[in-house]
């Protein structure tokens, strides 16, 4: 019996969704859910550049839509599912297994990227239960982020190090700069990422001792820690920011700086708030500064 059968009888409803079995000496599982995403790929190419040094890793792209999605969002699901699939039988690697779930049919009443966050770190558990590792790294990221290429080193190395740490935050740096993106939403993205470390500095200044980055794409957790404390939540938007205080308030969260991720500063509708929302205000507002807390 693995260390999560606890867990996965009591909060997951779901069958095993990747057929294959893990590696048995798996360590590392990153998470990317995705909804209506066309730029899922330079993710992946991203983490297949990664270096890792006889890490054994394997990635879950959970691609998902509520049942009552429309046309445009399905169809452009199916596309990522087909260039998904296409693009894992072309790269091959010793070290990473890049796997990918697709489930347009969620519940209208919990469909969003908490369910979907979820859902994939319920099976990252259930593959690590069934070697028996409950000390294996969940890391969770997004579908637009971009990595250094010492990012599965530097996590593994940040917990043989922390051995006593449940979880951390991971460094972060949205561009600020650069073709890909016109110059308002790169000031946007300024005023943001200020606004979110001035939060995080503010916060420590009072005295709260669990002032930690609560990022979807930039943080992990171990697989024993994550069943302890019930799993991610099904919340449409802030699932991150719940989970990680909940981890957080134990004392043995950490923050790994060795590394970066580089999340898009792009805006979005897909959820109710975060970084997409936050930009499209910005954008919306031309001129007028971005508030924080007093």
């Amino acid at each position: 019996m693995g260390f999560a059968e606890g867990y996965l009888e009591k909060h997951v409803t779901g069958q095993r969704l990747i057929r294959k079995d893990p590696d048995p000496e798996l360590s590392i599982i990153a998470i990317i859910p995705c909804y209506n995403e066309s730029g899922l790929i330079k993710s992946l190419d991203s983490l297949f550049l990664c270096d890792t040094a006889g890490i054994k890793a394997e990635i879950i792209v959970f691609i998902n839509a509520s049942e009552n999605s429309g046309d445009d969002i399905l169809i452009q699901n199916e596309r990522t599912y087909q260039d998904t699939l296409n693009w894992i039988e072309g790269h091959a690697h010793p070290d990473l297994h890049f796997h990918v779930i697709s489930n347009n049919s969620l519940p209208s009443k919990y469909a969003g990227v908490g369910l979907a966050r979820k859902t994939a770190m319920d099976e990252a558990v259930r593959r690590f239960s069934m070697i028996g590792n409950p000390g294996g790294i969940i890391l969770s990221l997004d579908a637009d982020t971009l990595l250094e290429s010492n990012y599965l080193t530097s996590i593994y190395s940040h917990f043989l190090t922390h051995s006593k740490s449940d979880g951390c935050s991971i460094y972060f740096e949205h561009p600020i700069e650069g073709d890909e993106f016109g110059t308002e939403i790169y000031r946007a993205i300024i005023q943001y990422e200020l606004h979110l470390r001035y939060y995080v500095s503010a916060t420590a200044y009072t005295g709260y001792p669990f002032a930690v980055h609560t990022v979807g794409s930039s943080f992990a957790v171990r697989a024993l820690a994550y069943c302890q404390h019930g799993g991610m939540n099904k919340r449409a938007g802030g699932e991150d920011f719940y989970f990680i205080q909940k981890v957080a308030q134990n004392g043995r969260f950490s923050k790994c700086t060795t590394t970066r991720i580089i999340p898009s500063p792009r805006p979005s509708d897909r959820v109710p708030f975060g970084t997409g929302p936050a930009i499209s205000r910005i954008l919306s507002n031309p001129g007028l500064p971005l508030h924080t807390y007093n």
